[in-house]
């Protein structure tokens, strides 16, 4: 198949055909009546069925195998009120033969090109009346018969009604384009809104620790320097709380590891209820959890480390038909006292989590301010 034969009809092609066939035609029989009663060779006969009979059907199929089919339909529009200009002047300029296609002539282009093409057309429709008047003379016979008037004020009719069926149709194409650009724009903005969403899903994912939902080691390297260069620039404390889970080992030994992820679980949260939503609880590693504290102060933190340790102490977990029970240790560390950069807090937090342990467990520990444990 060829391209010419796949391309699309252009419905501002299709549209023009419908109203120029139907027009030309009415205009044929306007004409032919005029000229019933005025005896005319074959060639005027063959001129007047070769313009308003074939010459539509010729521009169609030229226009659909056209590369710019717009382009030859403005021309045509151009070219038209030429040769309409020079019937009406090889006629005689009669009334109801020259006004309505005069008329026609600059409301078909007009329609597409605005004042711009209604001026092109009559221009178009003086030059083809000016052409034949230097070939054959003028003439000016405005009269016609009652059934030429008849036949062109129906005729203007119908072209008009054509008209405005056509701008009918385009207004129907134009609105449905825009409701189908508008759904489309609204599915698009869904399907950003999914996007954004299902992002927002794997940034978390990223960030949280797949077992118990708390935020991961890789959020929490971003996210503590992040507090700490806003301590810093506000002059705020920052606490944080090391905790390890007490004799953990013993809980995957004797229950299982089942029951050590149950362990993790819970504790986790436990510390996550515990937290007021500017804190960040993280898993730190294995059964070590971690808890940045914005805005508090080492005493505050130790009474929260405190609380921490006795909910986790008194908290039942259901494994089986089990209840398990197990205590945490935890080290304090505060900024600035303690330390000024991420590295040396954790450090400090850590030794103080040690210095719990060696202690006995399930206790809590602290940095002095000059760097001891206490």
């Amino acid at each position: 198949m060829s391209p010419a034969a796949q391309r699309p009809v252009s419905w501002v092609v299709l549209a023009n055909h419908r109203v120029r066939a139907a027009t030309f035609a009415a205009i044929f029989l306007v004409i032919a009546s005029h000229l019933y009663e005025r005896p005319q060779g074959g060639l005027v006969w063959a001129l007047l069925t070769l313009h308003l009979w074939v010459y539509p059907h010729l521009l169609y199929a030229f226009a659909n195998r056209s590369d710019k089919p717009l382009k030859v339909e403005y021309l045509a529009l151009l070219l038209e009120p030429a040769l309409m200009g020079a019937w009406a002047a090889w006629l005689g300029f009669p009334l109801w033969i020259a006004f309505p296609v005069f008329l026609g002539s600059l409301i078909s282009i007009s329609l597409y090109q605005g004042p711009r093409g209604t001026a092109g057309a009559a221009l178009s429709f003086g030059a083809g009346a000016l052409t034949v008047i230097a070939l054959h003379g003028f003439t000016f016979a405005p009269d016609t018969r009652l059934l030429t008037s008849a036949l062109a004020m129906s005729s203007l009719g119908i072209y008009l009604l054509l008209v405005a069926e056509a701008a009918r149709q385009r207004g129907l194409k134009l609105r449905h384009a825009r409701e189908a650009l508008r759904e489309k724009e609204q599915a698009l903005q869904r399907q950003l809104q999914a996007n954004q969403s299902l992002q927002q899903q794997l940034l978390e994912q990223a960030n949280r620790d797949a077992l118990t939902g708390l935020f991961n080691r890789r959020y929490l390297d971003a996210t503590i320097l992040r507090e700490l260069a806003r301590s810093q620039r506000e002059s705020q404390p920052l606490s944080l709380l090391i905790m390890d889970i007490d004799h953990f080992k013993q809980v995957n030994d004797r229950h299982g590891h089942q029951a050590g992820d149950e362990v993790l679980r819970q504790v986790a949260q436990a510390l996550a209820a515990g937290a007021r939503q500017s804190d960040v609880v993280c898993r730190y590693g294995g059964e070590e959890y971690l808890v940045l504290l914005p805005n508090v102060t080492c005493h505050t933190a130790q009474v929260r480390a405190e609380a921490y340790r006795a909910d986790v102490q008194t908290l039942p977990i259901p494994f089986g038909p089990e209840i398990l029970h197990v205590t945490i240790s935890i080290g304090v560390a505060t900024f600035p006292q303690h330390g000024q950069t991420a590295q040396a807090l954790i450090q400090q937090a850590d030794a103080a989590l040690y210095q719990a342990k060696q202690l006995g467990r399930n206790r809590v520990a602290a940095q002095n301010q000059a760097g001891g444990l206490r």
